[in-house]
Order: C-alpha cells, then sequence, then structure tokens
C-alpha cells in the first residue's frame, strides 16, 4: 500500500529508523527528481537534487492499510503530515509512480520529457541563467523551444535547461 507523506528532508533519516523499529525493514521510500548544474565561481560543476514533490515522498509497506496502525506513523520523528485518502487513491498513485519511473535515466533522475508542453503555458526555468524566471512557451519543436521571458523572445535547447510547470 504507497502513502504519500510530507516530511522534514533533514530529518528523513529518523523517519526511515522509526519506520524499521515499529514496523521491519521492508517498505519502500520513493521521490521523484531532477538532477541540476550548478556551475560555481570556477566553473566546476556541482549537482544538485530538486525532488519534483518537494518535502513530500511516497511510501509502500503493507502496514499502511491498516487504521490502528496509522496512528504509530503518524507520531513519527521527521513526519510533517501523512495525506489521507491514500487508500481510495491507489491506483493513481501506481500511475503517477509508473510515468516517473518510465521517464527515469540510469541513475534514477527524471528526463525533462517527464512534463508535457503545451504552448502558451507557463512554465519556471529551474537551472540556466535565466533560474527562476517564468516563461511561456510560443511554439514547439523537436529539440527547442520558442519562448517568451517577459518581453524578450528566445530560444531554449529542451536539452541543456531544465523546467517545470507553474
Amino acid at each position: 500500500m504507497w502513502a504519500i507523506i510530507k516530511v522534514n528532508k533533514k530529518k528523513l533519516n529518523l523517519f526511515e529508523n522509526d519506520f524499521k523499529r515499529y514496523f521491519d525493514p521492508n517498505f519502500q521510500i520513493y521521490s521523484p527528481k531532477f538532477k541540476i548544474n550548478k556551475s560555481n565561481k570556477n566553473n566546476s560543476k556541482i549537482f544538485k537534487d530538486l525532488p519534483i514533490l518537494g518535502d513530500y515522498i511516497f511510501c509502500f509497506h503493507h502496514a499502511l492499510s491498516i487504521k490502528n496502525k496509522l496512528n504509530y506513523v503518524k507520531r513519527f520523528r521527521g513526519l510533517k503530515l501523512f495525506v489521507d485518502g491514500h487508500i481510495q487513491s491507489q491506483k493513481e498513485i501506481l500511475e503517477f509512480i509508473d510515468k516517473c519511473k518510465k521517464n527515469e535515466d540510469n541513475d534514477g533522475y527524471l528526463l525533462q520529457d517527464f512534463f508535457d508542453k503545451e504552448i502558451n503555458k507557463n512554465y519556471e526555468l529551474v537551472s540556466g541563467p535565466f533560474a527562476k524566471k517564468i516563461f511561456s512557451i510560443i511554439s514547439l519543436q523537436k529539440n527547442k523551444l520558442l519562448t517568451k521571458i517577459g518581453n524578450i523572445r528566445t530560444t531554449i535547447k529542451t536539452k541543456d535547461f531544465l523546467f517545470r510547470p507553474i
């Protein structure tokens, strides 16, 4: 049974240890993420993980389907929020996780093709010189996007920059 849980990323190890202590080590945690390149002043490449769901993770264990066991999970250290309704939403959760896993590279990072691209929809650049800038797509090409950032029109290569819908 998959559940959606919001955790404190700095205390994720505490959450995992509590899970192992109260249940068993047979559980899975999945957090889809991008790998972004952050170059510093020396032009050395530094890679950083960027989770697409922020503090939310997926957790799989058979005990997550038992109501009175969920009360234990809600007291684990590092837990911020336990999202209710996971029992009824198993089909949607599995579809999302499958889509993520199909769009991963060999290292487990999501590819840019994960997000659907639509004309006249707003996106945020995650990497590159225009990081954290919002743009809209004017036209789609095979490996390029004609975009508009404010009043500036420019072309973005889809393999060079990461962006996400907002």
